[in-house]
C-alpha cells in the first residue's frame, strides 16, 4: 500500500519531480557504465597471455627471493640452488638461468610437489576454478618439444584443422603451435620420442636417460596460435605494425591421449602437481588475492599473469618479431595495466550526493503540500514511525524509478555488445545481476539518506501545528 501511495504521489506531482528522476538516472547511467567500464578492462587486460597459461594466477614450486615479499622470509639460512628439472616445470620457462646460475631462496623452501589442497573444494578465497599445469618433455627429429594437455579454450586460436577429439581406435591426435614447429602441417604424423619418467624422492618427475625413448605416432590435426603483444614501429617514414606470437615447441593432446602417454612412460605412477592455474571470480580483486596467497604460502612462487606477461616481455621469453629489428622489440615492454573496480565510482558519488540534494529539496516540497493530508492521518492515529516510513518509500520509490530507467539505458546496450561478442549469456547475466544489486545498493542508500531530513521534519509536527493557518 505504501509503495501504491509513493507511486501516485510521484505521478501526481511528475514535473516537479521530472529533476530529480533524471538527476538519479544520469547517476545511475554513470555507474553502471563506470563498472561496466572496469570490468571491461579487467577482462581484457593480459586476455590473450591468461588463455596461455590457463588462468589469471599462476603457483609453482619453489618460492625464491623476490617471488615472496622480503618482509614475510622467516628468517632461516638463505641459500642458493639450481633448480634441477629435466622439463616439467614452467618456471624455468620464465628464469632459464634457474637451471644453471641458480636461485636464492630460504632453506625450507624445497623443491618439491604442491599439497593436494590446491585441488581440492576448499581452495582459497575468491579463487573459482584451478588447473594443474601438466606437461611431458618429449622431442621430434631431435629436437626439445613439450607434450600438453589441450585446454578447454583452444578454439579461438586455432588457425587451421580442428582441435584434437578421442579416437576410439587408440590413435592420438594433436594439435601443434604453428610458431613452434612451422614445418609441421595438419594431416602430417609426427613420431615424436617420449622418454621413461620417474619420481625422485621428494615426488618430482625427471627423465631416466638409462632407458630408451618410445616412439609413439601423433597425428596433426590442427595448428593454433598464441598472440602475446602487438607492436608499432616508425621508419623512414613507414610504420611498420606486426602481431607477436609465443613460439614455443608444443603439441597439445587429448586428455585420453596425454594421459595415456604418462601411464605408459611413468609405469603408471600419479601426474605430480608442480604447478597450477588459478582463475579469480573479480578480477579487480587480482592482486590482493596474489598477495594473499604470498603471505599464506611464502614457500611458492606465486605470480599474476599480468607479472609473468611484464617479465616475458621485458626479457622475451615467448615471442619473436621478424618485421621489427630484433635489437628494437627485445628491448620493448608493453604495459596493460589492470583498471580497479573503482574505476568511475568517485564520479558517480558525486553525482548521487548532488542527486540526493535535489531528492531532499524535491521530498520537502512535497510534504510541506501534503501537510493537510498529515495532518489528517495523525489524527486519525498515525503513529510518527509510520510517517516516517511513508515518506521515506517515496524518496525510494522516485529514487529508484530514476535509478532503473539510467541502469537499464546503459546496460541493454552492454549486453547487446557483449552477445555479439560471443560472451556467454550466463556470464552476461550474472554481470548484470551484480551490477543492479550496486546501483540498488548505493541508490536505496542515499535516498534514505537524504529523504530522512523531509521525513523527520514532518514527523514531528503536531495535528494543531497542522491546521494552525487552515
Amino acid at each position: 500500500m505504501l509503495v501504491q501511495l509513493a507511486i501516485a504521489n510521484v505521478w501526481r506531482r511528475l514535473s516537479r519531480s521530472t529533476l530529480t528522476l533524471l538527476a538519479m538516472g544520469v547517476a545511475a547511467a554513470v555507474l553502471t557504465s563506470g563498472l561496466s567500464l572496469s570490468q571491461g578492462i579487467v577482462r581484457l587486460a593480459y586476455l590473450e597471455y591468461r588463455n596461455y597459461y590457463g588462468g589469471d594466477i599462476i603457483v609453482f614450486s619453489p618460492g625464491f627471493i623476490g617471488a615472496a615479499p622480503v618482509d614475510e622470509l622467516s628468517g632461516q639460512a638463505i641459500v642458493r640452488r639450481v633448480l634441477n628439472d629435466s622439463g616439467f616445470n614452467p618456471l624455468l620457462k620464465l628464469y632459464p638461468d634457474f637451471r644453471v646460475g641458480g636461485y636464492l631462496a630460504e632453506e625450507a623452501w624445497q623443491y618439491r610437489t604442491l599439497s593436494p589442497e590446491w585441488e581440492s573444494p576448499s581452495r582459497p578465497a575468491g579463487i573459482i576454478e584451478v588447473t594443474p599445469y601438466r606437461v611431458m618433455p618429449a622431442a621430434v627429429r631431435n629436437m626439445g618439444i613439450e607434450l600438453k594437455r589441450s585446454p578447454v579454450d583452444i578454439r579461438p586460436y586455432l588457425t587451421e584443422g580442428v582441435e584434437p577429439t578421442i579416437s576410439l581406435a587408440g590413435e592420438i591426435k594433436a594439435v601443434v603451435n604453428a610458431y613452434g614447429l612451422p614445418a609441421v602441417g595438419v594431416g602430417d604424423t609426427l613420431q615424436v620420442a617420449v622418454p621413461t619418467f620417474k619420481l625422485n624422492v621428494n615426488g618430482v618427475p625427471y627423465v631416466d636417460y638409462s632407458q630408451p625413448s618410445a616412439m609413439y605416432d601423433v597425428r596433426i590435426v590442427g595448428k593454433v596460435a598464441w598472440p602475446t603483444r602487438e607492436l608499432i614501429w616508425g621508419a623512414e617514414g613507414a610504420t611498420i605494425v606486426e602481431q607477436g606470437y609465443v613460439h614455443m615447441p608444443e603439441l597439445y593432446l587429448t586428455e585420453s591421449g596425454w594421459q595415456q602417454v604418462w601411464d605408459e612412460q611413468s609405469g603408471g605412477k600419479e601426474y605430480p602437481l608442480l604447478s597450477v592455474s588459478l582463475r579469480v571470480g573479480d578480477l579487480s580483486q587480482l592482486n590482493v588475492i596474489a598477495a594473499k596467497l604470498e603471505k599464506r604460502f611464502p614457500e611458492l612462487a606465486i605470480f599474476t599473469v599480468s607479472r609473468v606477461a611484464q617479465h616475458v616481455e621485458r626479457y622475451s621469453l615467448l615471442d619473436r618479431f621478424y618485421s621489427i629489428p630484433k635489437d628494437l622489440w627485445q628491448s620493448i615492454e608493453s604495459v596493460q595495466p589492470y583498471a580497479p573496480r573503482e574505476f568511475g565510482l568517485i564520479s558517480s558519488i558525486l553525482l548521487y550526493l548532488n542527486a540526493g540534494m535535489l531528492l531532499a529539496s524535491q521530498m520537502l516540497a512535497s510534504v510541506a503540500a501534503r501537510r493537510k493530508e498529515i495532518g489528517i492521518l495523525k489524527a486519525l492515529g498515525s503513529k510518527r514511525a509510520e510517517v516516517v516510513v511513508m515518506v521515506l518509500t517515496e524518496a525510494v520509490v522516485l529514487a529508484m524509478i530514476g535509478a532503473v530507467f539510467g541502469f537499464g539505458l546503459v546496460r541493454l546496450a552492454g549486453i547487446h555488445q557483449a552477445i555479439t561478442n560471443g560472451i556467454r549469456l550466463s556470464s552476461i547475466l550474472v554481470t548484470t545481476f551484480k551490477e543492479l544489486l550496486t546501483v540498488t545498493a548505493l541508490t536505496t542508500t542515499v535516498s534514505l539518506v537524504f529523504g530522512a531530513i523531509p521525513a523527520w521534519r514532518v514527523a514531528r509536527l503536531t495535528v494543531v501545528e497542522v491546521f494552525r493557518n487552515e
